[in-house]
């Protein structure tokens, strides 16, 4: 058996070899080091062939993973990124031609999907998890939140960690189903290893692993050296290993699949408390760290114009918003604040951060609001924006871009104003199209700008959610009338439009440029409709944007 520590000596015929998966010892994946860092990725025996579900039963694939951090006393992770990347193997076989298969499919059943980790003292005294065990998948470590404020000013910042795992498609995949997963370790200073899971759904055909290491140091002064990366063009390839799955799976892995994230979670905290007994202290001044602020307290606002339902909880992090919630215009922003069910203080965010954000809650989700400039629209400025979003509060899942469309309604969808507009996969597109890039195609004109699919878990809450409205309709109207009941000042703006000043006009007529409504257009180039006995209606579909 070869070993890691010699990998990068390896000749490169040797190198681009695909290896085996040897199911019956443990094998390393893929190793990294930067100067005296080293992290290295082992497949662990443990891992099972089996099926998930039932009627029909689908075969699967509990697969471990042991991640080992080694750092020495006086150097530090700033963050380490495992990649896992699932693909179906094809063999050069000529007599055969290639089909499209992609591989498997990552389940929602991995773990640890959260866990945040805060280091008290070199004791390894921390808040007992237990209790928040019971209340979610979020687990926090650490002190109180005045405890947090006395070691602040007290001018010594602790070592933390926190990680998270996300699942994500093939840039080449237009199914958008997940067959890579990633997991994220930021301030991975007491971290001195990861174990991690999850189950794969696979057709019995072989497929390949192929895992992704990078990471960040922190050096001196502060400063971080990312590390080597051998897959960089003009280095060695990195290896993949080639798995073969069992032809006679009968092992059952629905419990296990259910406790696996709450499991792992367990296991990842046990190891953590471990090493947190051997953990040093930064003896740095907060002043150092732009980053680092404590948690705000409520601003006083003498106008009274968001106490009426800003929270009375101060204890919120960045790593407590989970939705991102992207409004184009002032008055799509207005509306969204309003709809808030409770309005958060704000929190620092790094200085590169150009974004200004309104955090609150909805039901049960934190949110996080933000808008594009001031007349700088466009695709190019929304993605700056969800950029600086995803870089200031990593725990996002969710993201949503909301805000005021033009409505083309057709005999087959009757859009009126007030009318509400879900993107959904259509066809063979994923419910975004951009309407102004395109290619000609004898004398039409074929999009080909199109987002992928949401994530599954978002596909199945939109199939839920359409389904409730089916058996007993949607709450639009109320939850309307419910915001301009609490804001009154915004009746004017926001109400509901009356029938008569919902006008449909012909295809073909122009909208007269010099006025802002209909008033000076032509009224007989209207098409007639008959009256609504309901509120907005919501709408499924494709939606076309653009520039």
């Amino acid at each position: 058996m070869w070993s890691r520590y010699v990998l990068k000596r390896r000749v490169d015929k040797y190198q681009q070899e695909n290896r085996v998966l040897l199911e019956q010892h443990r094998q390393s994946l893929a190793y990294r080091e930067v100067r005296t860092v080293k992290i290295d990725c082992s497949f662990l025996p443990d891992s099972r062939w089996g099926v998930i579900g039932k009627d029909p039963a689908s075969p699967a694939w509990l697969l471990y993973l042991d991640v080992k951090i080694s750092q020495p006393v006086g150097c530090s992770l700033a963050s380490a990124n495992v990649e896992v990347i699932f693909r179906s193997h094809h063999p050069e076989i000529p007599s055969r031609t290639t089909t499209t298969r992609l591989g498997p499919i990552i389940t929602n059943y991995f773990g640890p999907q959260h866990i945040d980790g805060k280091v008290i003292g070199t004791e390894g005294s921390i808040r007992d998890w237990n209790a928040s065990h019971q209340h979610g998948e979020t687990y926090i470590l650490g002190p109180t939140s005045s405890e947090r404020e006395h070691m602040m000013l007290s001018a010594t910042r602790e070592p933390q960690w926190t990680l998270r795992g996300c699942s994500w498609p093939l840039p080449e995949d237009k199914t958008g189903l997940p067959r890579r997963i990633e997991w994220l370790v930021e301030d991975a200073v007491a971290c001195g290893g990861l174990r991690l899971a999850l189950v794969l759904q696979h057709d019995m055909n072989p497929f390949s692993i192929d895992v992704h290491i990078d990471g960040r140091l922190h050096g001196e002064k502060n400063k971080k050296y990312r590390f080597f990366r051998p897959m960089e063009q003009g280095n060695m390839k990195n290896l993949s290993r080639i798995v073969t799955p069992d032809s006679t799976p009968d092992f059952q892995l629905d419990e296990i699949a259910s406790k696996l994230n709450s499991e792992m979670t367990t296991l990842n905290i046990r190891n953590y408390r471990s090493a947190t007994r051997m953990v040093w202290q930064h003896e740095t001044s907060v002043t150092h760290h732009q980053k680092l602020c404590l948690e705000p307290k409520s601003e006083v606002n003498t106008d009274g114009s968001d106490t009426d339902h800003q929270s009375k909880h101060s204890g919120y992090t960045q790593g407590n918003y989970t939705v991102a919630w992207i409004c184009a215009l002032p008055i799509e922003m207005a509306a969204a604040k309003a709809m808030l069910d409770e309005i958060h203080p704000s929190l620092c965010v790094p200085p590169s951060d150009t974004n200004q954000y309104i955090l609150g809650r909805i039901g049960s989700f934190n949110i996080v609001l933000a808008c594009l400039p001031e007349r700088v629209y466009g695709t190019t400025s929304a993605a700056v924006v969800a950029t600086h979003i995803l870089h200031t509060f990593k725990r996002i899942r969710i993201r949503l871009m909301v805000g005021i469309g033009g409505g083309v309604p057709s005999a087959k969808n009757d859009i009126r104003l007030g009318d509400v507009v879900v993107s959904s996969p259509t066809g063979p597109y994923g419910g975004v199209i951009q309407h102004d890039l395109g290619k000609h195609v004898g004398h039409k004109i074929q999009m080909t700008g199109s987002l992928g699919k949401p994530s599954q878990s978002l596909l199945i809450a939109v199939a839920r959610l359409r389904t409730e409205h089916l058996l007993a309709g949607d709450k639009v109207s109320h939850y309307v009338e419910e915001m301009l009941t609490k804001s009154p000042m915004m009746r004017t703006a926001f109400a509901c439009r009356s029938s008569d000043q919902d006008q449909l006009f012909e295809a073909g007529y122009e909208h007269v440029e010099s006025s802002e409504t209909c008033t000076g257009c032509d009224q007989s180039r209207t098409i007639t409709r008959p009256s609504r006995s309901f509120g907005p209606k919501i709408h499924y579909g494709l939606i076309a944007s653009g520039n």
